[in-house]
């Protein structure tokens, strides 16, 4: 995400007052239980709010706890509750309640001790529930763990909580509510900490419609006054704790651990350090490959490893293991040909292919495991329980859950050169006991000194559990957050937290609303909503380099420049593009982030002290909420503006130099005849022939091919074997001059002509009668400046036609008649040849000869002409080829309906200019 996000949120320590007010904490397992490296922080936040007299409600959102719907009766509500507690937290019965039926079965069918007829097909989902929900704790785990064996169930109950509280802070009471919705919240008092059960108990924490969340996040703020999280792991989701309950408060604060996550990310991605390797290990899900597709551009080196490397080996055609599931899918958004975004689902294999092109591409290293260590059963690990083969040959039939001694010496190798290390995912089962190779990982990486990150509750354990806390630079319990920082996208709780209203700076003397009066998204509003709008924008400063947008994000606010300047970069790196500056005034993603599209480029500082106006997406639905007839002027400027923007691009493709520019791309030599681009070649290449056989005794003495004294041999240069072969000589070089312009011509008019001149320059001079051994370099060019002004003559003469038709249809206010196209083009035509005449008549002549001379000879007459009958002739041959075209159309059609195709002749449509 954009630094300015990071920026200036609210803090604990903004909250005035404290006393006597209900304090809603979301927190995270790791600062509480765990070791992280501002896990104290939250208990500091915890402490400073009971100092001041505070209620504090303690609550947590983690784990892969699979939760009950709040629709459920208050019986069904206690029965959940009580099961949880049973199993210590674990989550079994509310895993199994989630499978569908059949699954249901497969795991009552080994289930030792059941009982129950689970092939009945009478059996209703209650007494399945119920049949499960029977059996002791060894018996769930167990039969879940064999129908699913990469399956991890860790204790998700947050009554850990109370015991660690009440250590930490002995003369408070602590207090403990199974049921989160449902909590005593009359009986809490100032100076004391009720504890929540996990939110994830209800579904309706993470659920994907937004009015269940709402439902629950409304529960919650009966709760309390104030909000403030502490849970930086779980920032990058949209939960009902994080997002919709600072909405219903119209309030979100940053606790201390929280604060200082948001400084650590803050200092490193002003100026993130590189190379730049990520480490992404763990269970293979499908937003880890999405993460890993993200970071490609944007990091240096990806490595991959744990189960998330099977949809690689699969790609590359390799063997997996008996876990990984091939049907496994990927849902993925992308631009489709429109600009638009579109929801796609594609194999997770083919997505692990695309990403291995994509990063031999950008040029990104992305480095495998080369051996693993299988077993044929996940159980706890022993001496004998398993092997260790190549990435190569990985059977089928076994589960991989570790890395071995090569890939961790390959990964040592790889980050050696790097100075800064990203680390995700532990490489095998852990809680199984298969450690070695996250463990010799982790000791490899605290030996090299690097800056390092570590994240996720898994990682972060793993390193607390080696003593190794103090060598990284950074732990924190949000694995999927760090990465989603790193890659700079939008974290919906950070995004959610209270702006702290800055004040202007008094060097300064613009403000937010003078700025808005200049832009056309807020031009016809009117003061008050220019006010409206201006309090909803919040002051930033960035130093030099500071990053605001990074290429592929989505542009979640927009940015309006005060003083100082950004600098943007095309994202595109496969192309050479330069750098666009943004001034005072300018802005960014000023209509992107109303659409909520993609950035195309990458915005940065480009001096220090650069103050910018930021307005978040989530700001302005808050406005519109405000402020009704706001959203209808809004609606109205952007249709306003993107009518001028149709306006100026109808104006821009109807221009001359457009329409010449098309014209050009269909034929060497356009007229007002329209001619479609496919037949363009071929319709050059025959008016070509036709005209240079008729009209080749004009073309001779006109052009000075032959001799002067006898300008009256006028033929059709058909009559001795000589002018046979001079003919076929031109033709061919007719063919060739043809062939190169319609290569060229996509490239710009001038390249075409001036390669096509110097290429045709030495077969211009051979056909003259020069021999090869006397051309040179100066007759050469002569030739080709001759030849490029002959070739540009007939684009030029287009173009003159096309102004002095636009202007006597302006005049007539009526459109100009075919026979009216010809004669004005006739006329431009022969207006051309007393310019192209005396270039190309007297370049080898050496006697001084007059203008009005040389204008009153017969041999000027006779180009004259010439360039008249060439203009009939071509006006002919097209209407020709133009019944050819049809009836060629006429058959095709025919041939296709004969063939099985439901097609009907149509006409050819019209081209126009």
């Amino acid at each position: 995400m954009s630094l300015s996000a990071l920026r200036s949120k609210r803090t604990v320590n903004d909250i005035w007052p404290v006393r006597y007010k209900r304090f809603f904490v979301l927190t995270d397992p790791q600062n509480i239980i765990g070791e992280t490296t501002d896990g104290l922080a939250t208990l500091t936040t915890i402490s400073y709010l009971l100092e001041r007299e505070a209620a504090v409600v303690v609550a947590s959102s983690f784990g892969d706890l699979k939760g009950i719907p709040l629709s459920f009766s208050r019986g069904q509500r206690e029965e959940a509750i009580e099961i949880f507690r049973t199993e210590g937290g674990m989550g079994y019965t509310n895993y199994f309640n989630s499978l569908p039926i059949n699954l249901k079965a497969e795991v009552l069918k080994v289930a030792n001790g059941c009982e129950t007829p689970v092939d009945s097909v009478t059996l209703s989902p209650v007494e399945v529930n119920g049949a499960f929900a029977a059996l002791s704790i060894r018996q769930k785990a167990a039969a879940l763990h064999n129908v699913f064996p990469r399956v991890e169930f860790s204790q998700c109950s947050t009554y850990a909580f109370v015991r660690e509280l009440t250590n930490r802070f002995p003369t408070v009471p602590v207090k403990f509510s199974p049921d989160p919705l449902n909590a005593p919240i009359s009986q809490l008092k100032p100076g004391e900490i009720l504890v929540l059960e996990n939110l994830k108990f209800y579904q309706n924490e993470i659920s994907p419609n937004h009015e269940e969340r709402v439902a629950m996040a409304e529960v919650l703020a009966s709760y309390c006054d104030y909000c403030v999280n502490e849970s930086f792991a779980t920032v990058c989701a949209v939960h009902a704790s994080n997002t919709e309950l600072p909405k219903i408060l119209y309030h979100g604060a940053a606790g201390f651990s929280m604060e200082k996550e948001l400084a650590f990310f803050l200092s490193f991605l002003a100026h993130p350090p590189r190379p730049i390797v990520v480490v992404v290990a763990g269970r293979q899900s499908s937003k880890k490959l999405r993460m890993i597709r993200s970071l490609v551009g944007k990091v240096d080196k990806i490595l991959v490893a744990g189960a998330l490397i099977m949809p690689f080996l699969a790609a590359k055609g390799l063997t997996t293991d008996k876990s990984f599931n091939n049907s496994e899918r990927v849902e993925r958004r992308r631009l489709n040909e429109a600009a638009e975004v579109e929801e796609l689902s594609v194999p997770c294999v083919g997505f692990a292919q695309e990403i291995i092109t994509l990063c031999e591409k950008n040029g990104v290293e992305l480095v495998f495991p080369v051996d693993h260590v299988v077993t044929r059963r996940i159980t706890k690990a022993t001496e004998d329980s398993a092997a260790i083969v190549e990435s190569i040959a990985v059977p089928s039939d076994v589960y991989a859950v570790d890395c071995s001694a090569n890939t961790i010496a390959l990964f040592t190798k790889c980050i050696r050169p790097c100075q800064c290390v990203f680390w995700t995912g532990t490489f095998g089962c852990t809680r199984m006991g298969y450690s070695e190779g996250t463990y010799a990982f982790a000791r490899a990486l605290a030996q090299q000194g690097k800056l390092s990150i570590v994240s996720g509750n898994s990682t972060a354990c793993v390193v607390r559990q080696l003593g190794l806390t103090s060598q990284f630079s950074h732990i924190s319990s949000g694995g999927s957050t760090c990465l989603d920082a790193l890659q700079g996208h939008h974290l919906p709780g950070v995004e959610m937290l209270s702006d702290i209203p800055v004040a202007v700076d008094v060097r300064s003397c613009i403000l937010a609303d003078d700025l808005l009066r200049s832009l056309p998204l807020f031009s016809n509003c009117s003061s008050h909503q220019l006010k409206a709008v201006a309090q909803k924008f919040v002051r930033r400063v960035h130093a030099c380099g500071d990053y605001l947008t990074y290429y592929g994000d989505k542009h979640a606010c927009m940015w309006v420049v005060a003083s100082g300047g950004l600098v943007a970069r095309s994202g595109d790196t496969t192309l050479t593009l330069p750098s666009r500056y943004i001034g005072r005034g300018q802005t960014v993603g000023m209509y992107g982030f109303i659409t909520q599209s993609f950035a195309t480029d990458t915005i940065q500082a480009a001096e220090d002290e650069t103050v910018t106006y930021q307005l978040t997406f989530s700001s302005l639905q808050d406005l519109f909420n405000e402020q009704s007839d706001l959203a209808a002027q809004l609606l109205q400027n952007v249709s306003e503006t993107l009518r001028v923007m149709a306006i100026e691009e109808y104006r821009e493709q109807s221009s001359i130099m457009n329409v010449l520019r098309r014209a050009a791309l269909c034929s060497r030599f356009p007229t007002f005849l329209a001619i479609p681009k496919d037949w363009g070649f071929m319709e050059d290449v025959i008016q070509d022939i036709i005209s240079g056989t008729v009209l080749s005794g004009i073309t001779q003495i006109c052009t000075g091919q032959t001799a002067l004294s006898s300008p009256r041999t006028f033929s059709l240069g058909l009559g001795s074997s000589t002018s046979r072969g001079h003919m076929v000589h031109c033709l061919c070089r007719v063919v060739l001059r043809d062939l190169l312009y319609h290569k060229l011509i996509e490239y710009g008019i001038m390249p075409a002509t001036c390669i096509s001149s110097i290429i045709l320059s030495p077969f211009r001079l051979r056909a003259m009668g020069m021999m090869w051994s006397d051309v040179t370099c100066k007759a050469m060019l002569d030739e080709a400046l001759l030849l490029a002004v002959e070739m540009c003559s007939p684009i030029a003469a287009h173009g003159t036609f096309l102004v002095v038709q636009r202007r006597i249809e302006v005049l007539l206010r009526r459109k100009c008649a075919t026979i009216v196209k010809f004669f004005l083009t006739a006329l431009v035509d022969v207006g051309f040849g007393f310019v192209l005449f005396p270039l190309t008549f007297h370049r080898r002549t050496s006697e001084a000869i007059s203008l009005p001379d040389l204008f009153r000879s017969s041999v000027f007459k006779r180009h004259q002409w010439k360039v008249v009958l060439l203009l009939v002739l071509r006006c002919v041959v097209h209407v020709l080829l133009n019944g050819v075209r049809r009836v060629h159309r006429f058959w095709v059609i025919k041939r296709k309906s004969e063939s099985g195709c439901n097609l009907t002749p149509q006409r050819l449509p019209r081209v126009t200019k």
